[in-house]
């Protein structure tokens, strides 16, 4: 069956058994897309005019205005007898899961196969009108198959009858209704509700809706577990039996329904689509005979052994119970603190899957080719139960619900890494302080927000992952780690034009293409090349501690934070210019002997430093202009100091900061270097003095045989009486005696 463009809706019933510990939820896909699959072609935007057909009876399709590229005309038509009893054949063997179609159409958008819209058209379904029982309508899942025949499920929400779902592009798509007939066994649902307290919680299915707020709230999101930690304990192997039952009850149903209306005998369940009351005798009839049928089926004490397996497992999983309602929890915290900062929520029902890996962090934002975004929770990291794990959790839900979000304005296909992390970073941490505000986090700042700690990642440029300088290249080889600490700088720029998010992201979905991150930062925030430099320049300052506390550390990356060593009285620094980073130089000096107490650093700006860095500020760390340092027209000149002791020190934490108005100065062939010198001066030769009466006269020293005369060009004069001060003034000698 290959036709384009079509896309394939079917209606499937499916009937999740608990008492035959078959079928797997059809949400237990990869976590990664198959190497196979090519990204779509993501039709670029336009003009489109607002829309609502009603082409079937019970299925409505509409878009709002400017979702599409262009106004288009939207057909449905039922698919052919052969097409629907291929589509029931292969629906069990494609989802895992046994179940029964009941509806299939195709629907031409006129895309491609591998064409997607730029926005998304809406199909709602109702229920009632397509005969589906009230009792099934929490059920109902919609998937859509590709041409090579693999299906995917759509996210839906429910309101009433009416079931939603969103699509981009058309290719096939299948409508699944599913129940849980858990009341077949009574021992079953008594040991279930022992273990769970007759909470929530199916953990053989597998599923639950999670309502914001918890009650009489829709259900906005779904949490699914992980089979691998929650359902593998029991056996599988009856599937193929449970099979041969679900064929023998479709069609005692099927004759039953056809003998009770006087039906032709060729009846087949497709033909019940255009009967909506006898479709619902058929699933009712259909439902008493699965159930009867394993009730009574020889081969049930081998199930029901299987269950008790499982049974001797539960209290290994009980512990995780709890973690499962806390995620619940988190996830009813997280969403309404979204949508109250104006946000465009979800509209599918948004996915959270808990897994029993243990990948190091609490959870990740999966974004498949043909899907809606999902959430991923890693389980293990609540394994302790701490209030810590909670708070962080709790900050996981914002920050990768945002992420969900941030793919409603903006497609992965054109998204910024490094934009999308930080901004969910930056986020997070306003998001700490609501909740520690409302008392729902009591976890210190620190802790909580452990992922802004590596500072040092700074030392990339904005918009780079990597880069060289000439003291050797600087990597990250984590990109998410390497994006989380810049947040800070975003909240910094929120905070001097404090936009909205949802402006924020109207703004980075209005650049069309992928596009770099200053990029994205200027038109975000309204700001030219030179106010985000200046920025830059003001937030390096205003954060300086947090580099300062950065440069400080034993394990300190040496790229972030060079050693300059000058302890042989010169060195010349070489730089390039970087668009905006930040780092700290350390200087280090040492006493060359025994009698040097004291020393002063120098800091001269070679000719090449003014020709190349052109945007670029060094500033001392923990320092205040006047009291320690003081420029002078060639550079920098630190006051004197005495040594600390006689070894190594670091006299100095220098940051230099680069904005983004210069030019990048490292090339292809060859780099230009912007570049300076530090000297190291020692305590210099004491002046001669003779008093007369009440003149003191003195002589300086002649500074042109003195050490690195080079930098010096004036000496400082300072009488003091006891430790007070009488007088200093700065001398620029003119003869080889003077007198004060």
């Amino acid at each position: 069956m290959k036709r384009f463009p079509t896309v394939l809706l079917c209606l499937v019933l499916v009937f999740a058994l608990l008492v035959s510990a078959v079928g797997w939820p059809a949400w237990l896909i990869p976590l990664i897309t198959p190497a196979e699959k090519t990204a779509p072609v993501v039709l670029p935007e336009g003009e489109s005019e607002a829309f609502e057909i009603k082409p079937v009876d019970g299925i409505t399709i509409s878009a709002e205005e400017n979702a599409l590229d262009k106004d288009r005309e939207f057909k449905l038509e039922a698919v052919s007898g052969d097409e629907y009893e291929e589509l029931s054949e292969n629906y069990w063997e494609a989802v895992d899961s046994p179940g029964i179609v009941v509806g299939a159409w195709e629907l031409d958008a006129g895309l491609a196969d591998d064409e997607m819209l730029p926005g998304y058209f809406t199909m709602d379904f109702d229920l009632e009108t397509l005969g589906i029982e009230e009792e099934d309508y929490e059920a109902v899942k919609i998937y859509r198959v590709d041409d090579s025949g693999t299906w995917y499920e759509y996210a839906s929400s429910l309101d009433g009858s009416v079931l939603t779902v969103e699509s981009s592009q058309n290719s096939v798509i299948i409508a699944v209704i599913g129940w849980t007939l858990i009341a077949s066994s009574p021992k079953l649902l008594s040991m279930w509700q022992a273990y769970t307290g007759g909470a929530y919680l199916n953990p053989f299915t597998g599923c639950f809706d999670v309502h914001v707020p918890d009650k009489g709230g829709p259900a906005v999101m779904e949490i699914m577990l992980d089979r691998s930690s929650f359902i593998d304990v029991l056996d599988s192997g009856n599937q193929k039996r449970y099979g041969e039952m679900d064929v023998k009850a479709k069609d005692a149903a099927l004759k039953r329904v056809i003998k009770e209306n006087d039906l032709f005998e060729d009846t087949t369940m497709k033909d019940l689509n255009e009967m909506p009351f006898i479709k619902k005798d058929f699933l009712k009839y259909y439902k008493q005979n699965i159930k009867k049928y394993l009730d009574e089926d020889p081969d049930y004490q081998r199930i029901q052994a299987n269950i008790d397996q499982y049974k001797t497992e539960i209290p290994q999983l009980r512990d995780e119970l709890e973690q499962v309602q806390k995620v619940k929890e988190m996830a009813q915290k997280a969403w309404p603190y979204l949508a109250g900062l104006g946000l465009k929520m979800p509209k599918y029902k948004l996915r959270l899957e808990l897994s029993g890996e243990n990948r190091g962090s609490y959870g990740v934002t999966i974004t498949p080719y043909w899907g809606n975004p999902y959430l991923v929770i890693f389980m293990e990291m609540l394994g302790g139960g701490t209030k810590q794990s909670y708070d962080q959790l709790l900050l996981t839900m914002c920050h990768e619900m945002f992420h969900a979000i941030q793919r409603g304005y903006v497609m992965d296909s054109r998204a910024n890494y490094k934009f999308d992390e930080l901004s969910a970073m930056a986020l997070e941490m306003e998001a700490y302080d609501h909740f520690v505000e409302t008392g729902d986090i009591t976890s210190g700042k620190e802790e909580s927000l452990s992922n802004l700690t590596d500072a040092y990642y700074f030392a990339l440029p904005l918009d780079s992952f990597s880069t060289t300088y000439p003291e050797g290249k600087l990597s990250a080889s984590d990109k998410a780690g390497a994006s989380y600490p810049i947040a800070p700088f975003f909240s910094y720029l929120k905070s001097e034009k404090p936009y909205s998010y949802p402006t924020i992201l109207t703004r980075y979905k209005g650049l069309w293409g992928k596009r770099a991150l200053t990029t994205i930062l200027k038109e975000a925030f309204s700001v030219s090349e030179q106010e985000l430099t200046d920025y830059y320049f003001k937030f390096a300052e205003s954060y300086g501690a947090t580099f300062y506390k950065q440069a400080l550390l034993s394990n300190v990356n040496p790229l972030f934070a060079p050693e300059a060593d000058i302890s042989s009285g010169k060195l010349e620094v070489s730089l390039l210019n970087k668009s905006y980073t930040t780092r700290v130089r350390r200087i280090a000096v040492k006493p060359a002997s025994e009698k040097d107490k004291e020393y002063a650093i120098v800091l001269k700006k070679l000719p090449e430093y003014d020709e190349v860095m052109t945007d670029f500020k060094m500033t001392p760390l923990k320092m205040e202009e006047g009291k320690g340092y003081r420029e002078w027209s060639g550079g920098l000149f630190f006051d004197a100091k005495a040594y600390a002791s006689r070894d190594k020190q670091y006299a100095v934490y220098l940051m230099e900061v680069d904005g983004g108005t210069g030019d990048n100065s490292e090339g292809y062939f060859t780099n230009d270097y912007g570049k300076y010198v530090l000297y190291q001066l020692p305590t210099p030769a004491q002046p001669e003095k003779e008093v007369k009466g009440n003149i003191l006269s003195i002589t300086l020293p002649d500074l042109s045989k003195a050490p690195r005369a080079e930098v010096l060009d004036s000496m400082t004069v300072t009488l003091r009486v006891g430790k007070t001060e009488v007088f200093s003034e700065r001398v620029v000698p003119r003869m080889r005696r003077g007198h004060v």
